[in-house]
């Protein structure tokens, strides 16, 4: 019989965030090869630590980019609600592309190469896109397209 994942400490949960906002921080400036030990020096933890959160790399990698997509999710999201959805539309995409653009080629090394199927790689990918699929069943059917 399984067990319940139990939930992680303060000190831990506190860890695991600053890893991963120092992560980002650092794959925006330096791009995906950034040296874990230099996150983990810059998160102010130990490499212990960083390696007990994010066993590798690809681990790390995965964690920042599905943080993004759920950072570009809520955005979204609030921006569904927008009176303007042309508008909205117009900043959603403005934002995804300043993500693309920030970490474009930041994928783990085990994700398939672009161009080939995989569930688990495109999960961070289909949060983003959630937010387009709401628009296209709501508020974008109501903008309209040149002169009314």
């Amino acid at each position: 019989m399984a067990t319940a994942a139990r939930p992680m400490r303060a000190d831990a949960r506190r860890n695991y965030e600053r890893l991963l906002a120092v992560a980002r921080e650092a794959i925006t400036e330096r791009g995906a090869e950034v040296s874990l030990d230099d996150i983990a020096r810059r998160a102010h933890v130990g490499p212990g630590t960083l390696y007990r959160h994010f066993p590798n790399r690809d681990a790390l990698l995965g964690a920042v980019l599905a943080d993004w997509a759920e950072e570009l999710r809520r955005q979204g999201d609030d921006l569904v609600a927008d009176p303007d959805p042309a508008g909205a539309l117009d900043r959603w995409l403005r934002l995804l592309l300043g993500h693309l653009g920030t970490y474009r080629g930041s994928r783990p090394r085990s994700s398939p190469p672009p161009g080939t199927t995989s569930r688990r790689s495109h999960r961070p990918a289909s949060r983003c896109t959630t937010p387009a699929g709401r628009w296209s069943n709501a508020p974008v059917r109501r903008a309209r397209c040149g002169p009314s």
